[in-house]
């Protein structure tokens, strides 16, 4: 197993749970999901525009978004969405120990926002 995970992140491939806003596609690379992406930008739309983590949450429980990950889907909270908002995946990046390393996958959110 160890040796599959470490050729995948020597492909630029993620691996694990795919985070809120993510699917893959026929060649196994993340993308947005069609689903759920809109839900991802607002929450960064959010964010930039000053709301607090706990705001951004609660807006997007009230729209219908839920979480994802190896839990299950569920309802967002502080810790989830800051964990969104400060995951450099949706920069196009996969973390690699204690360093970020670019990925196959492009970016999902413009790094301005």
């Amino acid at each position: 197993m160890k040796k599959g995970l470490t050729e995948r992140e020597a492909r630029g491939l993620h691996c694990g749970p795919l985070p809120f806003g993510a699917t893959i596609n026929g060649d196994k690379v993340p993308i947005p999901d069609p689903a759920s992406y809109s839900g991802l930008l607002l929450a960064f739309e959010l964010g930039a525009q000053g709301m607090s983590d706990r705001e951004v949450a609660q807006r997007l429980n009230a729209d219908g978004y839920w979480t994802t990950g190896a839990r299950g889907d569920g309802r967002f909270s502080v810790a989830s969405i800051r964990g969104i908002l400060t995951n450099r995946f949706y920069l196009g990046e996969l973390a690699d120990g204690d360093k970020w390393i670019n990925g196959k996958h492009e970016s999902m959110v413009d790094q301005a926002l």
